[in-house]
């Protein structure tokens, strides 16, 4: 009777244990208030069914030497119950920090993860830990907003089936780059979970460093999988912050099913200005699974919605829609917009798993350039004119030069003057109101006889280049001295006689 009782009591423990688990994934991202004032914004995914989806405080750690703060959740909502509920929990603090010039790492440890994750020991008893990284400047003005996270942090995946998954993050300031790379899930601060390992795959198990797309290629073994995404900002080559999003993959076996393929442009290019319209195509070749095919981005929130639009057409295979985007001059920048487009079949209608993929379109907006340029040679220099048209915004001009042309005409996507064709840059105006350069070769004057051939561009304060303008040449006059004037002198032979004198 002792042995029963000990032995229920046993396992009645670890089922309280196991219920009591609930972390799924997460991250931590945040935005600049004012002076040292940030917002801190901490999602967590966690099992519905737990009771520990009731516990409402967590502690965060300021990464600054001060005390750890505990916070209340917001709000929280469901955003799937297949195959539990899973909800979606937010908190929000804001902290100020004791001086710029510094970076700091805020971190939250919670426990605990939920059970039975495969590529870590005893996921049950291990804390769930995110963080992230901010550096202050160390003048005003320069403050960075963390990357924004659009797409969940949970997916279900099949074994033997390739799977990819996109955080959807996007740059606030529209000033940064973005790197991505994979990184361990954590146990703590400074603390890799115990016994991490990437997860096992037939090929491989990589991430595209520059559009985020993590791909799992393929599946091996069914299971619960957590793995992070660190994904790192630059600005003018320093890293100013980063975010570490850790993840769940559910990878679930005898799917029957394969996930629809989307179509559509790696890389798009619109003139500031003018209507962009980009055609996006979605198929599954389980003909009978019907796609929702949505996206997401900074260009579908404000305030790039007012003039954007995603037309969705769900419930059909294949889907056909398209992206269109009124660009204006304010939307020149030297990055890349980027559209995370994801497809979702409905193989749960027959039995199977719904799958999921991804695809990353990457927008570039271009400045027009330099309008009806004219080259004239004057002397030993060459006069040039231009007109700006459109986008007054820049920060000024690029001269560029060569020796006889090139025949380089401006074209979709080759933004400023390409290598290869031979001109070098010869000036900079940094006054977008003159349009107008001579140039006499740094007070050398130009080579008579050679025919000259120019490029103008515009310039940004973020490095980006406009289009070139039209390729304009002239030729130094080659002057040839004329014999105006000859002086002669008469010169006779001696005679013999003055020979003898002499």
């Amino acid at each position: 009777m002792i042995r029963k009782l000990f032995g229920f009591i046993c396992m009645l423990c670890f089922a309280i244990s196991s219920y009591a688990t609930h972390n799924l994934a997460g991250e931590i991202t945040y935005r600049h208030i004012s002076g040292l004032t940030y917002e801190f914004t901490i999602t967590i995914y966690a099992d519905g069914n737990s009771p520990a989806i009731d516990r409402r405080e967590i502690e965060i750690n300021w990464g600054d030497n001060t005390k750890l703060d505990s916070i209340n959740l917001n709000n929280q909502t469901q955003i799937t119950s297949n195959p539990f509920p899973i909800i979606k929990r937010v908190w929000k603090a804001t902290h100020t920090f004791p001086g710029p010039a510094f970076t700091y790492r805020i971190s939250v440890e919670d426990p605990n993860r939920n059970a039975n994750v495969i590529n870590m020991s005893n996921s049950i008893n291990v804390p769930f830990t995110i963080q992230t990284e901010l550096t202050i400047p160390a003048f005003a003005g320069d403050e960075n907003n963390s990357v924004q996270l659009r797409n969940d942090p949970i997916d279900r995946a099949c074994a033997g089936v390739k799977f990819i998954y996109n955080p959807g993050a996007f740059d606030p300031d529209g000033t940064d780059s973005l790197s991505y790379s994979l990184a361990p899930s954590r146990s703590g601060r400074d603390v890799i979970a115990p016994n991490f390992s990437f997860p096992q795959a037939s090929n491989s198990f990589s991430i595209n460093a520059g559009t985020g797309d993590l791909t799992w290629d393929t599946p091996v073994q069914t299971g619960i999988y957590n793995v992070a995404i660190l994904i790192t900002e630059f600005r003018r080559g320093f890293k100013v912050g980063s975010v570490l999003r850790d993840i769940q993959i559910l990878v679930e076996g005898n799917c029957n099913n394969t996930a629809p393929a989307i179509f559509a442009n790696d890389l798009v290019c619109v003139e500031a200005g003018k209507r962009l319209i980009t055609q996006i195509r979605s198929s599954d070749s389980d003909v009978s699974d019907q796609i929702t095919l949505t996206a997401t981005g900074e260009l579908l929130e404000s305030p790039f919605n007012l003039r954007t639009n995603f037309v969705v057409q769900n419930a059909t295979n294949p889907v056909n829609t398209r992206f269109e985007w009124n660009t204006i001059c304010d939307d020149v920048r030297r990055n890349n917009y980027a559209l995370s487009l994801r497809a979702e079949d409905n193989a749960s209608a027959r039995g199977s798993v719904n799958l999921v993929n991804f695809k990353t379109v990457g927008i570039r907006v271009i400045s027009p350039g330099p309008k009806n340029a004219v080259a004239q040679a004057i002397g030993k220099s060459i006069s040039l004119n231009w007109e700006n048209l459109a986008c007054p915004n820049a920060s000024g001009y690029y001269i560029y030069r060569r020796k006889d042309s090139s025949g380089f005409v401006s074209s979709n996507c080759i933004a400023g003057v390409p290598d290869g064709i031979s001109y070098v840059k010869i000036a900079t105006i940094s006054d977008v109101n003159i349009r107008s350069f001579i140039d006499i070769n740094n007070g050398q004057g130009l080579v008579p006889g050679q025919k000259y051939c120019y490029l103008i561009t515009k310039f940004y304060t973020d490095g980006d280049e406009s289009y070139a303008s039209n390729e304009v040449c002239a030729e130094i006059e080659k002057i040839i001295p004329v014999i105006t004037n000859v002086s002669c002198l008469l010169y006779t032979s001696p005679s013999p006689r003055d020979r003898q004198k002499s």
